[in-house]
């Protein structure tokens, strides 16, 4: 497959198991889970035709950011779900002392006065590092904030960090007396 294609399904994947299955003609269970023939079927209606179970395991097997997990024949979003799942996301009881997230100047002026939301996901996304923060943020600005969340300071307003894979860090939200910014 090439990577245009390669790319073209990641895309056709997250937006099937994070934020529309219905749109896809899927019916994820209360975990998340879908049938991979089923995925797999719903990616060829959508445009994408000819991929096999290999393929789309081999995607899953090779993804940076282990957005997608595959368990038997199912397939879900691991993290960054725009609907409510039961996802279980162990939570972390010493998270790294700083994460980060990158934002755009616009979006930073409403961060400071109410903090880290959600905004239409079920948790606040934090990278481990500020190089994996930046490359999302530049995906929403051309010179984003790079925001630090100081993360003894939020677990001791009470938020709760959990996996969402090798370099995301999930939170419900982060207080805004916990984050500072770096122009």
């Amino acid at each position: 497959m090439s990577g245009v294609n390669q790319l073209r399904l990641s895309q056709l994947l997250t937006q099937a198991l994070r934020h529309v299955p219905g749109e896809f003609g899927l019916v994820l269970d209360a975990q998340g889970w879908a049938q991979l023939s089923d995925v797999i079927a719903a990616v060829g209606r959508a445009g994408l035709e000819g991929v096999g179970e290999s393929t789309v395991r081999d995607l899953v097997a090779h993804q940076s950011k282990k957005r997608l997990e595959i368990s038997g024949g199912r397939i879900r979003a691991a993290y960054g779900h725009s609907f409510s799942t039961v996802v279980d996301h162990n939570v972390i009881s010493t998270p790294p002392s700083v994460l980060f997230h990158a934002t755009s100047p616009q979006a930073w002026q409403r961060i400071r006065e109410e903090g880290l939301k959600p905004m239409g996901r079920q948790f606040v996304h934090l990278a481990t590092s500020a190089e994996q923060a930046m490359i999302v943020g530049l995906r929403h600005a051309d010179h984003p904030v790079l925001l630090r969340v100081d993360t003894a300071c939020a677990a001791a307003r009470g938020v709760q960090f959990m996996n969402g894979s090798d370099s995301v860090i999930l939170a419900d939200a982060v207080p805004t007396e916990c984050i500072s910014a770096e122009f």
